[in-house]
């Protein structure tokens, strides 16, 4: 009954943007609201969440994102992608051969950053942690003068190169893997 109560009160707002207003209680309830939307592949996303995770899976396009207890899972996207994830994870999986579009910037502070991608991929990678490790779990590239490969820091050109895909993280791990 109180849970019915709540939800009624949970303020939806629609127009250039989609919002939902969560009522605060005194007993500490939590409230969700979630959203499954379906839209067309180049169509630009500017995403945040409190205290909730963002997922986005299939875009090619402008892809904002900003979450802050909570984590981002990035699947087989393409355009010009960037975001923050503060005390969450952020999961990146890249699917074909290169990244298309102008390229991803995915920084997380205080948690993890899993990135996996196919072993013949193509990629101008930058890749830094402060305060953690970086797992490299794919077949090192042979550095070309340009190349740096070091405990907490590669800037390597994989395959061809191509666009910039950047991941950062503060305060955690940073693992990159194959599929």
């Amino acid at each position: 009954r109180r849970a019915r109560s709540l939800a009624e009160q949970v303020v939806f707002r629609e127009g250039d943007a989609l919002s939902a207003s969560v009522p605060r209680t005194r007993r500490g309830e939590l409230v969700d609201v979630s959203y499954r939307l379906r839209l067309p592949r180049h169509t630009e996303l500017d995403l945040s969440t409190q205290n909730g995770g963002i997922a986005v899976r299939g875009m090619v396009g402008t892809t904002r994102y900003r979450t802050v207890n909570g984590g981002v899972d990035l699947t087989d996207l393409g355009g010009d992608g960037s975001g923050t994830t503060l005390n969450g994870s952020a999961q990146v999986r890249l699917t074909g051969t290169t990244w298309v579009g102008e390229g991803l910037d995915v920084h997380v502070v205080n948690g993890t950053l899993s990135r996996s991608l196919p072993e013949a991929y193509s990629a101008s990678l930058d890749a830094q942690v402060t305060n953690g490790d970086l797992a490299y779990g794919i077949p090192t590239p042979t550095p070309s003068a340009t190349d740096i490969l070091e405990r907490r820091v590669a800037k390597l050109s994989l395959g061809d190169g191509g666009p910039l895909v950047r991941l950062r993280t503060q305060n955690g791990r940073l693992a990159i893997k194959g599929h």
